[in-house]
């Protein structure tokens, strides 16, 4: 009986260990992915990756209310709107052992949720984010760059301008970004030279014969005075 007590207790403390080393990789197994998104100007934070943790729990890192839980695993959901700034993901793959943590950072969203497509800095993955713009379009955008106008967008294959993919890729729409204005808006306004001074119109002999006529008018208004007071002294 004794013989079989001092038999049980080691395989009984190889168990114990085999259970501890289980846990253990259950806890590098885990890896929990953050996403940060802007949904009509307010910021989101969403994780996925936990199923398999024991505990789970994201807290504001500094400020008045640090230390804050935002989010757990208790609150049944796994997004949360939250204000900018620092945030903490931890999480236990074993309540008993040490948790990891993960730093998130929050910026800013745009209020106005007003993000557009610069073509002509845009690299090919945000090009993409254009509507009617593929991974064809894209390398063709990049060889034709720059582009001055929205007109000059009919260069591009498949885009015929007052056409609804000329429309729609300017507007954007869905998950797609509207086109960023160009810095030219094409106007026909008179511009300034490099001096301040405003360009000249191309002399066409058009005023000086405007000119010639006026006088003319002038000349023969005089003469047409002078013959009357000769009338009016005759008398």
């Amino acid at each position: 009986m004794l013989r079989k007590l001092m038999i049980a207790a080691p395989a009984a403390f190889a168990l114990v260990l085999g259970s501890a080393a289980v846990a253990a990789a259950g806890t590098d197994d885990i890896e929990p992915s953050v996403t940060v998104a802007c949904d009509e100007g307010a910021a989101t934070i969403a994780v996925e990756g936990l199923e398999d943790a024991e505990r789970w729990q994201i807290v504001v890192v500094g400020g008045d209310d640090a230390g804050a839980t935002v989010l757990s695993d208790t609150d049944g959901s796994t997004s949360v709107a939250v204000e900018p700034g620092d945030y903490e993901l931890a999480w236990w793959a074993d309540l008993d052992l040490p948790y990891d943590t993960l730093p998130i950072e929050v910026s800013p969203c745009d209020d106005e949720g007003a993000v557009c497509v610069d073509i002509n800095t845009a690299d090919f993955d945000e090009l993409q984010d254009l509507k009617h713009i593929g991974p064809e379009r894209a390398a063709q955008i990049l060889e034709l760059r720059p582009f001055t106008s929205n007109e000059d967008l009919g260069r591009i294959d498949g885009i015929a301008v007052g056409g609804p993919r000329w429309l729609e890729l300017i507007a954007g729409g869905g998950e797609h970004l509207p086109l960023c204005p160009f810095e030219d808006d094409g106007t026909d306004e008179p511009t300034e030279d490099d001096d301040g001074q405003r360009e000249t119109l191309p002399d066409t002999g058009v005023a000086p014969a405007l000119l010639a006529l006026a006088g003319m008018g002038a000349i023969g208004a005089a003469g047409g005075l002078g013959l009357f007071r000769r009338r009016l002294a005759l008398k």
